[in-house]
């Protein structure tokens, strides 16, 4: 075989747009200084892609996508074309390369191992993350062990929109926030980018403010059905005594049908968890896989630069 030509792309390449996936083939037409593309060709055929990018204030530079052509792997092509990028994002002075990636990813493993070629850390899991249909979701809840008399006697229980607290309610939350068994990750405070007021729900027992629910709706999501935005939940917390009550699975409930009611029971859902809390790990892999989509593991990878 004819050794292929490895070169930096220092212009436009949007024919190597294949090589990448769909949300970043507008960078090979940007042009940007804080792009590092670096194409392999074989008797002029785009053939080989790898892609990185830096961000001002980041130390560190981020491997978005390493991809060659489908005949042509397990000949040393990806190791390569990942090694000169390795070698341009050193010139920028940055000490670490890092790469994000899904364990479903249908090539994880073989992108993982090239990874190791390299010098690069193992993957380590960073999120567990789970989509989901919010019927389907409901449905299930309702059948786990003991939800059916949960849900029967939920009158002590409220959820109060986020953008409907009082002042007595925003204090609370603060109490609660700072306590010492609530996790920083999880905090109002923590997750307020990710907070749209009509979507996140401050959870009461008997009246009081016992914790939270925190999420958004994103309309580019790229899920089905056409129209349905997904609603993202980026944290839940309740108060430590509450945590073997039931009281937090009757909000993700509560969430799950209130999607429903407005966009249909085959809108999208997603949330994740770290390894950091290992019950809701253990939850998602145990009643929330039966029910989803898809379940994945988010993993993060790197290799120092500074020598």
């Amino acid at each position: 075989m004819t050794t292929p030509d490895i070169a930096t792309l220092r212009g436009r390449g949007a024919e190597f747009g294949a090589l990448t996936f769909p949300r970043y083939r507008p960078m090979l037409e940007s042009g940007s200084d804080s792009r590092i593309a670096v194409g392999a060709r074989l008797d002029g055929r785009p053939v080989g892609l790898a892609l990185a990018l830096w961000e001002p204030d980041s130390p560190q530079v981020r491997l978005l996508s390493l991809m060659v052509a489908p005949e042509l792997r397990c000949r040393g092509i990806g190791s390569r074309i990942l090694r000169r990028c390795e070698d341009l994002a050193a010139a920028t002075g940055r000490p670490r390369l890092a790469t994000y990636f899904s364990s479903i990813l249908p090539d994880a493993g073989a992108f993982a191992a090239t990874l190791a070629k390299t010098g690069w850390s193992a993957p380590a899991l960073l999120e567990l993350r789970c989509a989901v249909r919010a019927g389907e979701t409901a449905t299930a809840i309702a059948g786990w062990p003991g939800m059916e008399r949960r849900l029967a006697s939920r009158d002590d229980v409220a959820f109060t929109p986020w953008n409907e607290c009082v002042s007595a309610d925003l204090a609370r939350i603060a109490d609660l926030a700072g306590a010492a068994d609530c996790p920083p990750g999880l905090t109002p405070t923590h997750c307020a980018t990710e907070i749209d007021p009509e979507e996140s729900f401050v959870l009461r027992q008997g009246g009081e403010v016992v914790g939270w629910i925190l999420a958004r709706l994103d309309r580019d999501a790229g899920d089905d059905p056409p129209g349905a935005p997904t609603l993202f939940i980026s944290a839940a917390y309740i108060r430590r005594d509450l945590w073997r009550s039931g009281l937090l699975v009757l909000a993700y409930h509560f969430m799950a049908c209130r999607h429903v009611a407005r966009f249909g029971s085959d809108a999208p859902a997603r949330f994740s968890t770290s390894p950091k809390y290992p019950g809701m790990m253990a939850l998602i892999r145990r009643r929330f896989a039966p029910a989803a989509v898809w379940v994945d593991e988010w993993l993060e990878a790197g290799k120092q630069l500074d020598g």
